[in-house]
């Protein structure tokens, strides 16, 4: 049975306008996790295996709003602009095969604020990254506006699985008692 393997953790413990998971294995999927603390006025983008180049689209709801698309981007805009003191969370699923482009489903929330009088935000994302040459190794946060910072404790932790062989499913019958007692129940041909 397959099971989800910690591949990388990166936390902060200052304040940085980027955080970097390093060179991790490559996985056929990924689950990626972020807790966003905001020092500031942020904006969360994300960016895999260092590519800055225009290979990011994504169609993105917000509240559960109308879909919103962006093509030829960076980066993916994971969420909105989050004010100092505010946090942020969000699971990524990543279809991650080399040979084929990268689709991401993203799920993420803000606090929008403390206290319950707040009611929290709400992203949701698919995207992709339209690479056909190489799996995702590496995960890269930043934030969108110069000069600001996630907060200390931040982090972002990648976890992966290959999913598990498939086995056919092999009865073995030694005597002719079982092998009658299995026709009878209609499971031998």
């Amino acid at each position: 049975m397959a099971t989800w393997e910690r591949l990388a953790h990166a936390e902060l413990s200052s304040g940085a306008a980027t955080i970097d998971t390093g060179t991790f294995t490559a996985y056929e999927n990924l689950m990626i996790q972020m807790k966003i603390n905001a020092a500031n006025s942020i904006g969360t983008r994300l960016r895999v295996n260092n590519d800055s180049g225009t290979n990011y689209s994504m169609r993105t709801s917000s509240n559960g709003g109308s879909d919103g698309t962006s093509i030829n981007e960076s980066k993916f805009s994971i969420m909105d602009t989050s004010t100092s003191g505010q946090s942020e969370f969000y699971t990524i699923f990543v279809q991650n095969e080399a040979d084929k482009e990268k689709l991401f489903i993203c799920e993420g929330t803000s606090n929008n604020g403390n206290g319950a009088g707040n009611a929290p935000r709400r992203r949701e994302l698919a995207g992709k990254w339209a690479n056909t040459s190489s799996n995702i190794t590496q995960v890269n946060v930043v934030d969108h506006y110069a000069g600001s910072n996630f907060a200390a404790g931040s982090y972002i932790t990648v976890w992966g699985i290959n999913p598990a062989p498939v086995t056919a499913d092999v009865i073995t019958v030694d005597s002719l008692e079982a092998k009658k007692h299995l026709m009878v129940q209609g499971n031998l041909l």
